[in-house]
């Protein structure tokens, strides 16, 4: 059994704007290696240019000729494969790949919440709360709009032009700013909603849901009003949060069949009512902190999600705290027992 991790970044040629995000590509997938070589075969598509990252043998590399070219290629030659990229790539990927072989949410999973107005339509029909919004291209009326709001494109991954506007006289030009970093020209203009930022990161088979933990993310809100995503904490461990993370997993999960494998939940906590802000159909940022806690016990989980026949022996005590922050070009992973020691000692 042979298994290949693909991601965006690593696997295409470096530009200026992908390097920002070289620091996550590069520890989602050095922790997705860790977790799976103890089990399958793991191989890692990477571009020559950045084959000095990562210190593995030669015969667990695979070269790229871009991300979607190699896929095309070297799909078929695998029994699984992990996707990571931006929405639109993700979703021709993952066509790319089909059901049979993803690691990971199917391909109607990952084209209806990889763009966020399509997801936040899913959501709503099911009755999760999603903040309030409106699609805009550009030239639509927005005197309608109620402050503050967040303006992000529909296609966008991370934090990438997000804003926080407080001002009418502002948000002309936020949405116009927000489009370029929209291939399909489209952004949402979203409520703002108070309360505490976190995710959730869970695995399933599609019936059995495995909630692993809660996450607070750690967000930036500058005075141009530019919003920035600087890491999180996971392992939160709060009984009440807990329940009402599961009844909210529940609902989605059973609500929309083809969901499977590990993927996330950006959620406001306001109140301590979750509203849902995206649903991410693929590791995130969190499972670098999850693979430090975990271990090998995390590749063995996702492997059995997919019906594999992998054998392992899960450990049922899980301690302390993983914390990840990015300063400059690099993302700093601690490890701590206590959890406000964690906070203090990330500096935040």
């Amino acid at each position: 059994m042979n298994l290949l991790i693909a991601e965006y970044v690593i696997s295409n040629e470096p530009t200026e704007d992908s390097r920002k995000l070289l620091s996550e590509a590069y520890a989602m997938v050095s922790s997705a290696y860790r977790v799976f070589k103890e089990y399958v075969d793991t191989r890692i598509l990477i571009s020559k240019e950045y084959r000095n990252l990562f210190n593995v043998k030669e015969s667990s590399i695979i070269y790229s000729a871009g991300f979607i070219e190699s896929l095309e290629r070297f799909s078929k030659n695998f029994d699984y494969i992990v996707l990571i990229a931006p929405p639109l790539a993700l979703i021709e990927a993952s066509k790319i790949v089909g059901n049979d072989r993803l690691l990971g949410p199917t391909y109607e999973i990952i084209k209806s919440f990889s763009l966020k107005d399509l997801g936040y339509s899913i959501l709503r029909k099911i009755a999760v709360k999603v903040p309030q919004h409106t699609v805009f291209t550009g030239n639509e009326d927005a005197e309608l709009i109620k402050l503050p709001v967040i303006v992000k494109p529909v296609d966008s991954t991370g934090s990438l032009g997000t804003f926080l506007v407080n001002r009418f006289q502002d948000l002309k030009k936020f949405i116009k700013l927000s489009l370029k970093f929209s291939k399909i020209g489209k952004v949402i203009v979203q409520e703002y909603i108070e309360g505490v930022h976190g995710s959730i990161s869970v695995i399933t088979d599609g019936d059995d849901i495995l909630l692993l933990t809660n996450n607070v993310q750690i967000i930036e809100f500058d005075e141009k009003g530019k919003i920035v995503y600087r890491g999180g904490v996971v392992f939160l461990r709060n009984p009440e949060l807990h329940e009402k993370s599961m009844e909210l997993t529940e609902k989605i999960i059973k609500s929309v069949k083809g969901f499977r494998g590990y993927f996330g939940i950006d959620l406001v906590w306001n109140s301590w009512e979750p509203y849902v802000v995206e649903v991410n159909p693929r590791i995130t940022t969190s499972f670098v902190g999850l693979a430090k806690i975990l271990g090998k016990d995390l590749g063995c989980l996702m492997l059995k999600s997919v019906n594999s026949n992998v054998k392992c022996e899960i450990r049922r005590n899980i301690e302390g705290y993983v914390g990840f922050i990015k300063e400059r070009e690099k993302l700093l992973i601690k490890f701590c027992n206590d959890f406000h020691g964690l906070i203090i000692s990330l500096k935040y």
